[in-house]
């Protein structure tokens, strides 16, 4: 009775909650980004990036920080996730550590179950997400409220202008459907977990299609941007409106309304990418979108691997990459997975840097001789392969 009386409150709540017409995605003011992937080739950083800076990361008594999936930050810090300590490494912008937050597996108090996300809220504070409930923090990782929600959001965003939410269901339906049974890719909630919209109908074909990504909440400026799995939109969030801000294209080789359709002919969305997108290799998903002052990093999915796209906003030339190779500082390739106005951002393993330049050395002296090597050697000399991991500002040119 109790969860009969539950689902028909929050019905209600949200049938009160939401506007009652859907709104339109405005796409008149969107620019198209034609990505041709047969002209891809290998490509040197240095054609994007203008320096590397690496910093490693230092934590108290020389603490281990596990594996991190995830770097978010704001005006004054930046946020590390840590998925399997399950917590979060806050520094300052300085990198000078600040603080440790965990996020114990569990119901208790300001413990989460599947712990998956982590946000900055106002006045510095932090939210951690897990399975239908939220936690606040204050930078000094004092509990300050908790919150169980309905939708099954996986990763999220704060909005101050709004002061709210923004979720991410990941092409799946669980406490996102409105009075038509329309079931909603972004929820709008509040502190207590009142949902207050849902944006981004979920189309059918899609449903529980879902993909590993770094970020799908990126950051640019004050924007905030968003981008779907099995979408080539990449949408920006302006309070309770929604733009598509840029349209990717994929000549001949995108994925296609005529395949998506034959999703109905499977009862596993598995096996369907399996049998008709990833059999075809077609580009169908984006795994990475990230923006500064001057250019646009994508990284796109195609059949079982992919490739990149750069594109300069100041001339308007880009280019289609295969693959990437260093030849800055002819260190080892780090994972890009956020940005600045000026910079992206990453991080690598000292464990894959020194192995990287002790394979440079054996085998290819002449760029491990290479003067503009020496600031890695040296960098090389002052850590351990357990060191914990060197976080990387790639200047964008």
């Amino acid at each position: 009775m109790r969860k009969n009386l539950f689902g028909t409150l929050f019905i209600i709540v949200l049938a009160c909650s939401c506007t009652n017409q859907p709104r339109e995605i405005n796409s008149n003011n969107s620019k198209e980004l034609i990505i041709d992937i047969e002209q891809a080739r290998t490509v040197g950083l240095s054609e994007f990036i203008q320096e590397m800076q690496y910093t490693p990361l230092k934590t108290p008594g020389n603490e281990f920080m596990g594996t991190i999936a995830k770097i978010i930050h704001n005006e004054n810090y930046y946020g590390f996730l840590d998925k399997s300590k399950k917590s979060a490494w806050i520094y300052d912008k300085e990198l000078n550590f600040i603080n440790e937050i965990s996020f114990p597996e569990g119901r208790g108090a300001g413990e989460l179950e599947y712990f998956s996300d982590i946000t900055f809220g106002k006045e510095n504070t932090l939210y951690a997400l897990g399975l239908f409930k939220f936690i606040k923090f204050d930078i000094d990782g004092e509990l300050l409220k908790e919150t169980v929600i309905r939708p099954q959001i996986s990763k999220f965003v704060y909005d101050q202008e709004i002061d709210m939410l923004v979720g991410y269901m990941n092409n799946y339906t669980s406490g996102n459907l409105d009075e038509n049974k329309v079931a909603y890719n972004l929820v709008y909630l509040d502190e207590d977990g009142t949902v207050y919209d849902m944006r981004l109908p979920i189309d059918k074909r899609k449903e529980t299609m879902a993909f590993l990504t770094f970020e799908n909440f990126p950051s640019y400026k004050n924007e905030h941007i968003f981008f779907s799995h099995i979408d080539f939109n990449i949408y920006r969030i302006d309070n309770f409106d929604i733009d598509v801000k840029y349209q990717l294209s994929f000549p001949n080789q995108g994925l296609t309304e005529d395949i998506l359709n034959l999703r109905y002919n499977f009862e596993r969305q598995s096996k369907f990418l399996n049998d008709e997108i990833r059999s075809r290799n077609v580009v169908y998903s984006i795994g990475s979108f990230l923006e500064t002052e001057n250019q646009i990093y994508i990284q796109y999915v195609q059949g079982r691997s992919g490739g990149y796209f750069v594109y300069n906003k100041e001339n308007q030339e880009s280019f289609v990459a295969s693959k990437f190779i260093n030849d800055i500082d002819n260190g080892s390739l780090p994972f890009l997975v956020s940005s600045d106005s000026t910079s992206y951002l990453g991080l690598i393993e000292p464990y894959d840097l020194i192995r990287h330049l002790h394979n440079l050395r054996d085998e290819e002296p002449q760029k491990f001789n290479d003067p503009k090597t020496r600031e890695l050697i040296s960098l090389v000399n002052t850590i351990s392969e357990n060191s914990n991991p060197i976080f990387i500002q790639a200047i964008a040119k």
